[in-house]
């Protein structure tokens, strides 16, 4: 069940990514099967308060976050790759340039 859809985008493997404010997470959907990247948290790669989500033509994913200030990236398979911090208030929405 989703909680709530923040954002969504398609990735270049042809999976749809769906970023749940509500449950705090991205739902992957690749040829019928649901994997899960990231969760509620403090932690390196965990989130706070998510408000966009970014597919990569390379194929990373960006994910923007609000409560931490921060865009997290992972890769295709859910791994955590390291964060891009902002230096104000304002953590960019939507329209992150590859």
């Amino acid at each position: 069940m989703i909680g709530s859809i923040a954002d969504l985008c398609y990735h270049p493997d042809g999976s749809i990514l769906i970023l749940d404010r509500v449950a705090m997470l991205v739902r992957r959907i690749h040829d019928g099967d649901v994997t899960f990247i990231s969760r509620a948290g403090e932690g390196p790669g965990e989130m706070i308060s998510p408000q966009s989500i970014c597919c990569m033509p390379g194929g990373k994913i960006l994910v923007a976050d609000e409560g931490k200030r921060e865009v997290m990236e992972f890769n295709t398979a859910g791994d955590y790759l390291g964060s891009y911090f902002t230096t104000d208030r304002y953590v960019p929405h939507r329209h992150v340039p590859g």
